[in-house]
């Protein structure tokens, strides 16, 4: 009788299953959860590597809020081990394929990139650091702001290798929808558990969590996949569906934004949203969305002010603190504003003393010793401003690189706004997809600027990835006009 194939196969994947599940009880009995998190990123990496989704493992890289709880290394970033994935899968593919490895790389590649990358390198040699040995070390060395720059330029590069048409450009971006969508859908429901255990588990993977005034958990990375799913539903050559469907990722991604509470993620959707429609030259639409805001502004004032005479939570209606005193007040608005202000402060002082080549990051020595509470206020400003953690991306990085390379920065991201805004207004009516794709980057771009000064660091790998497809999409509209 000739041998199954199929029988031994599913034989082998039972007996797989089995002694998977026997493994994940132990490591559950002995309460070693880092390992079973590393092992289901591994098999997730591999999976998509034998399935060639790369654009799949970069998005959910780059979006996903979780980091690698190891042992030995404090907060590991997806993202790293992903790219390593990605990299050494596509290098051994190449060979085998007898492919050029980085053909084309270059031309992607615009000199201000060049130029910021070699400005980020030599500010890195001329104070280089390294981690510290194993878990939360006394010192600030810097090393993770560099090793987040080096992820997002590693990111850039690894896109122009692998995205070569406007096809592919489109299923990474409806990746990013589709992995947002979902964790939406994860987080959402979390926030009204409310539990400290949740609130210990989510700072042991990394997510940064807080509570609004009446206990409820507040997910500031919300806002970041809500924003997305609202580009998606105003740009639908990017994702065919009915025009229903369209609006209910509009309504998803608004609510995320809402439930985020953020006053600078909320003004980051409209200055998104008004310029997907200007590019549009849906001018109607631009009046309507101010007067909806003008009402929703008016409705959302009277709603907090009849709440704040009543019980004073106020909730979700946190948001309406960007243009209610009173909301700010009642809220730990007031104290954020206050909090950001004293970091600013410190980092311009850094900035006047050095202000070409900045000062590098870390260097702090015993960063966490302190004997009193004033003492612990003064080092944690210090703690902030050495890794960058000011909430201003474009003080941190002054700081730590010096203005000329934030600059520079401002330059090459302006110059792919231009590009992609010229050609999406060109492109519209004529190929709509080409034309969304570019207003994609475009009005991301421009909102990643306002979250630069709101919060986000340069080397965000989320802004990189909107960067690293401008690069792509720019390379694509000068290959059409070549053609």
């Amino acid at each position: 009788m000739n041998p199954n194939p199929q029988i031994f196969g599913r034989l082998a994947g039972l007996l797989l299953g089995f002694a998977a599940s026997i493994w994940v009880a132990l490591a559950v009995a002995a309460e070693d959860y880092s390992s079973i998190g590393l092992v289901i990123i591994l098999a997730m990496g591999i999976m998509a590597v034998v399935r060639r989704q790369y654009g799949f493992l970069i998005v959910f890289g780059v979006l996903c809020p979780f980091s690698i709880p190891l042992s030995s290394i404090r907060g590991v970033p997806t993202l790293l081990l992903f790219l390593c994935i990605c990299g050494l899968a596509l290098v051994l593919e190449r060979s085998l394929a007898n492919k050029k490895q980085f053909g084309g790389v270059m031309e992607g590649l615009p000199a201000l990139f060049l130029l910021f990358v070699g400005w980020v390198v030599a500010r890195y040699l001329a104070n280089p650091t390294l981690p510290n040995i194993a878990g939360f070390g006394s010192d600030v060395t810097g090393f993770r702001s560099y090793l987040a720059y080096a992820m997002s330029f590693a990111l850039a590069v690894f896109l122009l290798l692998i995205v070569r048409s406007s096809t592919e450009v489109g299923a990474i971006i409806r990746w990013m929808g589709l992995v947002s969508f979902w964790l939406i859908v994860f987080f959402t429901p979390l926030i009204f558990l409310g539990g400290g255990i949740l609130v210990q588990i989510a700072e042991f993977l990394g997510i940064f969590v807080t509570r609004f005034d009446n206990g409820w958990l507040r997910f500031v990375i919300l806002p970041g996949f809500g924003i997305v799913l609202i580009c998606l539903g105003l740009l639908p050559s990017l994702v065919p569906a009915w025009y229903s469907k369209r609006w209910w990722l509009v309504g998803i991604g608004t609510l995320a934004v809402v439930l985020g509470g953020g006053r600078g993620s909320f003004l980051i959707a409209m200055v998104i949203v008004f310029v997907i429609r200007f590019l549009q030259r849906r001018f109607r639409d631009l009046f309507i969305a101010a007067v909806i805001l003008m009402l929703v502004s008016l409705a959302g004032n009277l709603l907090a002010d009849g709440i704040l005479e009543r019980s004073g939570n106020l909730a979700f209606l946190r948001i309406v603190s960007l243009f209610n005193p009173r909301v700010a007040a009642a809220t730990d608005a007031d104290d954020n504003v206050l909090w950001r202000k004293v970091r600013w402060e410190r980092a311009m002082e850094g900035i006047a003393d050095n202000p070409v080549f900045g000062n590098g990051y870390g260097g702090l020595k015993n960063a966490f010793v302190w004997g009193t509470a004033q003492q612990q206020e003064v080092a944690s400003v210090e703690v902030d401003v050495a890794s960058g953690g000011v909430h201003n991306g474009y003080l941190a990085s002054a700081w730590a690189l010096g203005i000329p390379a934030v600059a520079i920065f401002v330059a090459m991201v302006s110059v792919i706004i231009f590009k992609t805004g010229s050609a999406s207004m060109a492109q519209f009516g004529k190929d709509d997809t080409r034309a969304s794709l570019n207003a994609f980057v475009c009005a991301n771009l421009l909102g990643s600027l306002v979250s630069i000064y709101v919060g986000a660091d340069l080397s965000n790998p989320q802004i990189w990835l909107f960067i690293s497809l401008g690069f792509v999409a720019t390379r694509m509209t000068a290959a059409a006009r070549r053609a």
